[in-house]
């Protein structure tokens, strides 16, 4: 890192892009963490590397690079949770009901959500799928499962326990897939270098 701020101070572009590719992972993460939201956080996170690059010069020890970036990133993340929070509308445009239909990408997100419960729901073994089914959806207890297939509570534990722990495996994954699938585009250093 300390050589590479060295050349981007020396007016080679090059450079930074090199310091945004590689720690654009961690920027993106964080500004996730914080935000919530993939959209915003990569415009949060190009707005950070932005700063970065304005701000270079600033950096006394360019061997803690990283960890400056980092406090600019939450800097830049903490001042755009501060605007989310203080946006006023004019009182004009407020209606006296509150608008609370979620976006188009909120309701893509959820149905995708609901197709992967689904399907995680499916994989599961005939026996399993059932009690889980039976208790969570129709919220009876475990006495009610077992009375209802003709089987011992301890049955219906048993095969809640293993339908939980196959889900669970399941959930880590799609999980694990999501937030891969979420990863900063290709171009994004050229964003970067774009708007500097």
């Amino acid at each position: 890192d300390e050589v590479l701020v060295s050349k981007t101070l020396e007016g080679d572009d090059s450079a930074f892009t090199m310091l945004v590719n590689r720690h654009r992972g961690v920027v993106h993460g964080l500004c996730y963490h914080l935000a919530r939201n993939f959209t915003d956080a990569e415009d949060l996170a190009q707005e950070a590397f932005i700063k970065a690059y304005f701000k270079l010069s600033s950096l006394s020890n360019p061997s803690k690079f990283l960890s400056w970036l980092r406090q600019i990133t939450i800097n830049v993340c903490h001042d755009w949770l501060r605007r989310q929070k203080n946006d006023t509308v004019p009182l004009e445009v407020i209606s006296m009901e509150p608008d609370i239909s979620p976006s188009p990408a909120e309701v893509c997100e959820a149905k995708e959500l609901q197709e992967k419960v689904a399907e995680a729901i499916a994989s599961l073994a005939e026996k399993n799928r059932q009690a889980v089914t039976l208790y969570y959806l129709d919220g009876c207890s475990c006495e009610e499962v077992a009375d209802f297939l003709d089987v011992s509570i301890s049955v219906v534990q048993s095969r809640l326990y293993e339908a939980r722990k196959q889900l669970k495996r399941r959930l880590m994954t799609m999980v694990k897939e999501n937030l891969e699938g979420r990863k900063l585009s290709q171009d994004f250093d050229e964003k970067v270098r774009k708007a500097i």
